[in-house]
Protein backbone atom coordinates (compact mmCIF):
# COMPACT_ATOMS: atom_id res chain seq x y z
CA UNK A 1 0.00 0.00 0.00
CA UNK A 2 3.09 2.38 0.62
CA UNK A 3 4.00 2.04 -2.91
CA UNK A 4 0.48 2.89 -4.29
CA UNK A 5 0.57 5.77 -1.88
CA UNK A 6 3.76 7.15 -3.38
CA UNK A 7 3.43 6.07 -6.67
CA UNK A 8 0.18 8.33 -7.18
CA UNK A 9 1.81 11.93 -6.43
CA UNK A 10 4.51 10.94 -7.96
CA UNK A 11 2.38 10.24 -11.70
CA UNK A 12 0.24 13.73 -10.87
CA UNK A 13 3.92 15.46 -9.94
CA UNK A 14 4.73 14.22 -13.49
CA UNK A 15 1.30 15.12 -14.94
CA UNK A 16 1.77 18.43 -14.13
CA UNK A 17 5.38 19.00 -14.88
CA UNK A 18 4.12 17.94 -18.76
CA UNK A 19 1.74 20.35 -18.51
CA UNK A 20 3.93 23.29 -17.76
CA UNK A 21 4.28 25.82 -20.44
CA UNK A 22 6.44 29.61 -20.82
CA UNK A 23 4.28 32.27 -22.11
CA UNK A 24 6.77 34.53 -23.54
CA UNK A 25 5.24 38.36 -24.61
CA UNK A 26 8.30 41.16 -25.72
CA UNK A 27 7.36 44.36 -25.81
CA UNK A 28 9.34 47.58 -26.57
CA UNK A 29 9.34 51.28 -25.70
CA UNK A 30 10.95 54.15 -27.29
CA UNK A 31 10.41 57.91 -28.07
CA UNK A 32 11.55 59.31 -30.79
CA UNK A 33 15.41 57.36 -31.21
CA UNK A 34 18.19 60.16 -31.45
CA UNK A 35 21.53 60.98 -30.47
CA UNK A 36 20.14 62.33 -27.08
CA UNK A 37 17.44 59.45 -26.50
CA UNK A 38 19.39 56.65 -28.10
CA UNK A 39 17.90 53.65 -26.71
CA UNK A 40 14.87 50.91 -26.84
CA UNK A 41 13.50 49.66 -23.80
CA UNK A 42 12.65 45.97 -24.44
CA UNK A 43 10.64 44.04 -22.03
CA UNK A 44 10.14 40.15 -21.48
CA UNK A 45 7.35 38.87 -19.35
CA UNK A 46 6.43 35.09 -19.01
CA UNK A 47 2.84 34.42 -18.34
CA UNK A 48 2.93 30.55 -17.86
CA UNK A 49 3.68 28.41 -15.24
CA UNK A 50 7.13 26.86 -16.39
CA UNK A 51 10.49 28.59 -16.58
CA UNK A 52 12.26 29.31 -19.52
CA UNK A 53 16.45 29.02 -18.54
CA UNK A 54 19.52 30.42 -20.33
CA UNK A 55 17.92 33.46 -22.28
CA UNK A 56 19.51 35.18 -24.90
CA UNK A 57 17.95 37.99 -26.81
CA UNK A 58 19.90 39.20 -30.02
CA UNK A 59 18.87 42.20 -31.25
CA UNK A 60 18.18 42.42 -35.20
CA UNK A 61 18.32 46.46 -36.21
CA UNK A 62 17.52 48.50 -39.42
CA UNK A 63 18.41 51.75 -39.40
CA UNK A 64 21.12 52.16 -37.04
CA UNK A 65 23.88 49.68 -35.23
CA UNK A 66 23.64 48.50 -31.78
CA UNK A 67 26.62 47.52 -28.82
CA UNK A 68 24.28 45.25 -27.85
CA UNK A 69 24.70 41.96 -29.97
CA UNK A 70 23.59 39.70 -27.21
CA UNK A 71 21.84 39.79 -23.85
CA UNK A 72 21.93 37.67 -21.34
CA UNK A 73 19.35 36.52 -18.80
CA UNK A 74 19.95 33.76 -16.31
CA UNK A 75 16.12 32.78 -16.41
CA UNK A 76 12.76 34.13 -16.72
CA UNK A 77 10.58 32.38 -14.00
CA UNK A 78 6.53 32.47 -13.76
CA UNK A 79 4.94 35.49 -13.32
CA UNK A 80 9.29 37.23 -14.10
CA UNK A 81 9.30 40.42 -15.73
CA UNK A 82 12.25 41.59 -17.13
CA UNK A 83 14.12 44.98 -19.27
CA UNK A 84 16.50 46.10 -21.02
CA UNK A 85 18.11 49.06 -22.70
CA UNK A 86 19.25 48.85 -26.53
CA UNK A 87 21.28 51.10 -27.07
CA UNK A 88 21.79 52.32 -30.87
CA UNK A 89 23.67 55.01 -32.96
CA UNK A 90 25.55 55.14 -36.24
CA UNK A 91 21.55 55.98 -37.67
CA UNK A 92 21.13 56.21 -41.05
CA UNK A 93 18.15 57.59 -43.03
CA UNK A 94 15.76 58.96 -40.79
CA UNK A 95 11.96 57.42 -40.40
CA UNK A 96 10.29 53.94 -39.28
CA UNK A 97 11.75 51.00 -39.02
CA UNK A 98 10.53 46.90 -38.12
CA UNK A 99 13.19 45.89 -35.23
CA UNK A 100 13.55 42.30 -34.22
CA UNK A 101 14.47 40.91 -31.10
CA UNK A 102 15.56 37.31 -31.32
CA UNK A 103 14.58 35.25 -28.70
CA UNK A 104 16.44 31.57 -27.85
CA UNK A 105 15.60 30.10 -24.23
CA UNK A 106 15.65 26.78 -22.63
CA UNK A 107 12.98 24.91 -20.98
CA UNK A 108 13.85 21.52 -20.00
CA UNK A 109 16.24 19.87 -22.12
CA UNK A 110 14.68 21.80 -25.07
CA UNK A 111 15.69 24.42 -26.86
CA UNK A 112 13.71 27.18 -28.29
CA UNK A 113 13.76 30.01 -30.73
CA UNK A 114 11.32 33.07 -30.49
CA UNK A 115 10.99 36.38 -32.53
CA UNK A 116 9.70 39.36 -31.24
CA UNK A 117 8.84 42.65 -33.85
CA UNK A 118 9.28 46.35 -32.52
CA UNK A 119 8.31 49.07 -34.64
CA UNK A 120 10.57 52.67 -33.86
CA UNK A 121 10.80 56.30 -35.03
CA UNK A 122 14.69 57.27 -35.88
CA UNK A 123 15.22 60.88 -35.75
CA UNK A 124 11.14 61.65 -36.86
CA UNK A 125 7.92 60.46 -36.91
CA UNK A 126 6.89 58.83 -40.13
CA UNK A 127 3.61 56.75 -40.68
CA UNK A 128 3.43 54.75 -43.29
CA UNK A 129 0.43 54.65 -45.70
CA UNK A 130 1.22 50.95 -46.42
CA UNK A 131 -1.21 48.60 -44.44
CA UNK A 132 -0.98 44.92 -43.70
CA UNK A 133 -4.83 44.18 -43.83
CA UNK A 134 -4.13 40.14 -42.74
CA UNK A 135 -2.10 37.12 -43.61
CA UNK A 136 -3.39 34.06 -44.59
CA UNK A 137 -1.99 30.82 -44.18
CA UNK A 138 -2.51 27.95 -46.87
CA UNK A 139 -3.92 24.96 -45.85
CA UNK A 140 -0.94 22.72 -44.80
CA UNK A 141 0.32 25.78 -43.28
CA UNK A 142 3.40 26.09 -44.99
CA UNK A 143 3.16 29.19 -46.92
CA UNK A 144 1.28 32.61 -46.23
CA UNK A 145 -0.52 35.37 -48.27
CA UNK A 146 0.49 39.20 -47.55
CA UNK A 147 -2.23 41.56 -48.35
CA UNK A 148 -1.19 44.78 -47.88
CA UNK A 149 -3.26 48.12 -48.90
CA UNK A 150 -2.12 51.65 -50.59
CA UNK A 151 -3.95 54.27 -49.68
CA UNK A 152 -2.47 56.92 -51.61
CA UNK A 153 -3.92 57.44 -55.39
CA UNK A 154 0.00 57.07 -56.72
CA UNK A 155 1.97 53.41 -56.91
CA UNK A 156 5.02 52.95 -54.21
CA UNK A 157 7.59 51.17 -54.68
CA UNK A 158 8.02 49.00 -51.39
CA UNK A 159 10.44 46.24 -50.16
CA UNK A 160 7.72 43.18 -48.24
CA UNK A 161 10.20 41.11 -45.84
CA UNK A 162 9.63 38.11 -43.67
CA UNK A 163 11.16 37.57 -40.77
CA UNK A 164 10.99 34.33 -38.84
CA UNK A 165 12.73 32.44 -35.78
CA UNK A 166 16.00 30.55 -37.03
CA UNK A 167 13.76 27.10 -36.43
CA UNK A 168 12.15 28.45 -39.72
CA UNK A 169 13.28 29.05 -43.42
CA UNK A 170 11.73 31.30 -45.81
CA UNK A 171 12.28 31.20 -49.60
CA UNK A 172 13.31 35.04 -50.52
CA UNK A 173 12.28 36.51 -47.69
CA UNK A 174 12.32 40.08 -49.03
CA UNK A 175 10.46 40.91 -52.43
CA UNK A 176 10.40 43.99 -54.16
CA UNK A 177 6.75 44.66 -54.81
CA UNK A 178 4.59 47.80 -56.71
CA UNK A 179 2.19 48.56 -54.61
CA UNK A 180 -0.89 50.28 -56.64
CA UNK A 181 -3.87 51.64 -55.05
CA UNK A 182 -5.81 49.28 -53.03
CA UNK A 183 -5.07 45.71 -52.01
CA UNK A 184 -1.87 43.39 -53.28
CA UNK A 185 -1.49 40.08 -52.37
CA UNK A 186 2.14 38.58 -51.81
CA UNK A 187 2.76 35.34 -51.24
CA UNK A 188 5.78 33.82 -49.43
CA UNK A 189 6.84 30.47 -48.39
CA UNK A 190 7.94 29.06 -45.32
CA UNK A 191 9.61 25.41 -43.90
CA UNK A 192 10.39 24.13 -40.73
CA UNK A 193 12.11 20.65 -39.95
CA UNK A 194 10.93 21.63 -35.80
CA UNK A 195 8.36 19.01 -34.45
CA UNK A 196 7.60 20.73 -31.00
CA UNK A 197 3.99 20.02 -30.19
CA UNK A 198 1.59 22.78 -28.75
CA UNK A 199 4.35 25.50 -29.58
CA UNK A 200 3.91 28.66 -32.19
CA UNK A 201 6.28 30.71 -33.85
CA UNK A 202 5.61 34.42 -34.52
CA UNK A 203 5.86 35.34 -37.64
CA UNK A 204 6.28 39.07 -38.61
CA UNK A 205 6.11 40.37 -42.23
CA UNK A 206 7.22 44.22 -42.26
CA UNK A 207 6.15 46.12 -45.60
CA UNK A 208 8.95 49.66 -46.12
CA UNK A 209 9.77 52.15 -48.76
CA UNK A 210 11.54 55.39 -48.99
CA UNK A 211 9.94 58.96 -49.80
CA UNK A 212 11.66 62.02 -49.45
CA UNK A 213 14.67 61.14 -47.83
CA UNK A 214 12.23 59.38 -44.92
CA UNK A 215 12.27 55.37 -44.33
CA UNK A 216 8.83 54.30 -43.49
CA UNK A 217 7.57 51.03 -42.67
CA UNK A 218 4.87 48.70 -41.23
CA UNK A 219 4.71 45.23 -40.04
CA UNK A 220 2.13 42.60 -38.92
CA UNK A 221 2.78 39.27 -36.40
CA UNK A 222 0.91 36.17 -36.94
CA UNK A 223 1.80 32.97 -34.99
CA UNK A 224 2.51 29.76 -36.45
CA UNK A 225 2.23 26.69 -34.55
CA UNK A 226 0.92 22.93 -34.71
CA UNK A 227 -1.15 21.72 -37.29
CA UNK A 228 -4.70 21.41 -36.18
CA UNK A 229 -4.31 17.67 -35.70
CA UNK A 230 -1.46 17.58 -34.13
CA UNK A 231 -3.04 19.69 -31.33
CA UNK A 232 -5.74 17.78 -31.50
CA UNK A 233 -3.52 15.11 -31.29
CA UNK A 234 -2.09 16.81 -28.17
CA UNK A 235 -5.42 17.11 -26.20
CA UNK A 236 -6.34 13.50 -27.15
CA UNK A 237 -3.06 12.07 -24.99
CA UNK A 238 -3.52 15.15 -22.35
CA UNK A 239 -7.31 13.81 -21.80
CA UNK A 240 -6.14 10.12 -22.22
CA UNK A 241 -3.42 10.73 -19.34
CA UNK A 242 -6.03 12.67 -17.32
CA UNK A 243 -8.12 9.10 -17.55
CA UNK A 244 -5.32 7.30 -16.60
CA UNK A 245 -4.69 8.92 -13.47
CA UNK A 246 -8.37 9.44 -12.64
CA UNK A 247 -8.37 5.31 -12.89
CA UNK A 248 -5.29 4.88 -10.87
CA UNK A 249 -6.96 6.87 -7.89
CA UNK A 250 -9.99 4.91 -8.31
CA UNK A 251 -8.11 1.99 -8.24
CA UNK A 252 -5.75 2.74 -5.32
CA UNK A 253 -8.82 4.07 -3.28
CA UNK A 254 -10.71 0.81 -3.70
CA UNK A 255 -7.85 -0.87 -2.92
CA UNK A 256 -7.02 0.99 0.31
CA UNK A 257 -10.68 0.56 1.37
CA UNK A 258 -10.14 -3.02 1.11
CA UNK A 259 -6.95 -3.08 3.52
CA UNK A 260 -8.90 -0.94 5.87
CA UNK A 261 -11.84 -3.14 6.49
CA UNK A 262 -9.71 -6.22 6.43
CA UNK A 263 -7.48 -4.58 9.40
CA UNK A 264 -10.73 -3.27 11.10
CA UNK A 265 -12.36 -7.33 10.75
CA UNK A 266 -9.08 -8.31 12.14
CA UNK A 267 -8.35 -5.97 15.08
CA UNK A 268 -12.55 -6.87 16.37
CA UNK A 269 -12.04 -10.66 16.16
CA UNK A 270 -8.87 -10.36 18.12
CA UNK A 271 -10.90 -8.48 20.55
CA UNK A 272 -13.47 -10.76 20.76
CA UNK A 273 -11.16 -13.71 21.26
CA UNK A 274 -9.30 -11.96 24.41
CA UNK A 275 -12.68 -11.57 26.06
CA UNK A 276 -14.12 -14.74 25.80
CA UNK A 277 -10.70 -16.16 27.28
CA UNK A 278 -11.55 -13.61 29.92
CA UNK A 279 -15.05 -14.65 30.53
CA UNK A 280 -14.21 -18.26 30.95
CA UNK A 281 -13.00 -18.54 34.57
CA UNK A 282 -15.34 -15.95 35.39
CA UNK A 283 -17.99 -18.33 34.75
CA UNK A 284 -16.20 -20.78 36.67
CA UNK A 285 -16.10 -18.92 39.24
CA UNK A 286 -20.05 -18.42 39.50
CA UNK A 287 -19.96 -22.08 39.52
Amino acid sequence: MRILVLLLPIMLLVGMAAASTVTLTGTCYSTIINKTNNYITFNITNSGNGTATNFLIVPEIDGASTPNTTISIPLVAPGGAYSERIYLSNFTIPGSYVERFVARYSQGSSTFTTLFPCLVQIGQNAHSILYITNITRGKRGDNISVNISNIADYPIAAQVSVYAPPDFTVVNPTKNVTMQYGLTSTPFAISTQTQYTNFEFPITVAASYVSGNVHYATERTISIGASAGTSSAFTANLLLFGIVVLVVVIVALIVLSVILKKGKGGAEHHHETEEHHHAEPHVEQEK
